[in-house]
Formats: C-alpha cells, sequence, structure tokens
C-alpha cells in the first residue's frame, strides 16, 4: 500500500558515516487524524537522492510513500529509491 504524501521540504540531513541511506529528508505535512481532524506532523524519510530533496527546501511537493511496522511496534515511512517528486503549486 502507497500513497502521495505532500508537504513542505524542511530540510535534508546527512547521517552518521556508515549509514544506509546516506541522507534523511524532513517533511512538514498535514495528517489526517481518525476524528477527521488535520495536524502538522514531520515526516522523515530516508534516501541516498539528496539532490533531488536540496534544491526544493521550503517548496511543497508530493513524493510516494509506504508504511511499514518497525521493531519497536511503532509505524515507518518509507519511499522508493529513485522517487518521483513533484513540486506542486502553493494553495491560494
Amino acid at each position: 500500500m502507497s500513497w502521495l504524501l505532500v508537504g513542505e521540504v524542511r530540510r535534508v540531513i546527512r547521517r552518521p558515516e556508515g549509514s544506509t541511506p546516506k541522507f534523511q529528508v524532513q517533511l512538514l505535512a498535514e495528517d489526517q487524524l481518525r476524528n477527521g481532524e488535520v495536524r502538522e506532523s514531520i515526516f522523515t524519510l530516508s534516501t541516498d537522492r539528496q539532490e533531488l530533496f536540496e534544491k526544493l527546501i521550503g517548496e511543497r511537493i508530493s513524493v510516494e510513500a509506504s508504511p511499514y511496522p518497525r521493531k519497536d511496534g511503532s509505524l515507518g515511512i518509507s519511499m522508493p529509491e529513485n522517487p518521483a517528486v513533484h513540486r506542486l503549486a502553493d494553495p491560494a
């Protein structure tokens, strides 16, 4: 199962030496709750394609993302190795 994650690129972070993937991208996105309310959440996605995101800091984008269960029981979010990243127009 995958969906389009829509949000503003906030930062690109270099992970510690020897980590794979080498970078993380943080997106500030709207997260719809079960009760219908919406909150803003930071989503952190791992990538080796930092060049796709560094030029989009401060821009709204969409990228395909998929949930996965972590060992601690929480929910992680991943994106494809070569994600299709689309710049979006600012909402009016």
